[in-house]
């Protein structure tokens, strides 16, 4: 019997079954699974979440808890005295993951359309810069990016960053021909003639 719990113990975090919780307070962050909650680093009344540097590197139930601080960030009770935006810190810290220590469900997670294993994030701002702050550093970065496209991809990821091209809202520095040069030289050719032909199509209609 006791060997049985063993194995299903085991079973269960291999499968994600025991899940990071989410507090219910901003304060209750500080200190939570090695995060710390500091102030002054994005700002001088800001209070940022600030995660191990190997936090959700291998590890989907850190990954899972990452995308709850993303989704369900306005669920949270506030309770500190400072300007929070916690979507952002945990989004940053997908996007180190994903370029800096190239893991792959990072970078899965911030390349997916929603239902798909991506964010729904609702709209907004901070769907508004999403692909430019996201998705373009993934695509620029991660070394393993073909190994993750599929047409589904390919067309989401082109229809997010040929869109932000063409936001007035978005202050991007976006180097179109560059990244598909680069992406040809890289073998991934398919995505780089989707991105071709959208921000093209984009560009007209948007003149």
């Amino acid at each position: 019997m006791v060997l049985l719990c063993v194995i299903l113990v085991a079973f269960n975090e291999v499968n994600g079954a025991s899940v990071l919780k989410l507090p219910s307070k901003e304060s209750k962050f500080d200190g939570l699974y090695g995060i710390k909650v500091k102030k002054g680093i994005r700002c001088e009344k800001c209070c940022d979440l600030v995660f191990p540097e190997t936090f959700g590197l291998g590890n989907m139930r850190e990954l899972k808890f990452l995308k709850e601080v993303v989704n369900s960030w306005s669920k949270i009770e506030r309770d500190l005295d400072c300007v929070t935006s916690w979507s952002y810190d945990a989004l940053d810290h997908f996007k180190y993951l994903a370029t800096v220590r190239q893991d792959k469900n990072a970078a899965k997670m911030l390349l997916y359309p929603a239902g798909h294993g991506g964010f729904d994030l609702g709209g907004g701002e901070l769907d508004e810069v999403y692909p430019d702050e996201y998705i373009r550093p993934v695509v620029e970065k991660y070394k393993k990016l073909g190994e993750l496209l599929n047409v589904k991809v390919i067309n989401y990821i082109a229809d997010e960053l040929c869109l932000a091209r063409v936001n007035p809202v978005i202050d991007s520095n976006m180097d179109l021909e560059k990244m598909i040069s680069d992406l040809r030289s890289r073998g991934l050719k398919d995505l780089a003639n989707k991105l071709e032909v959208t921000c093209k199509a984009y560009e007209s209609k948007f003149k």
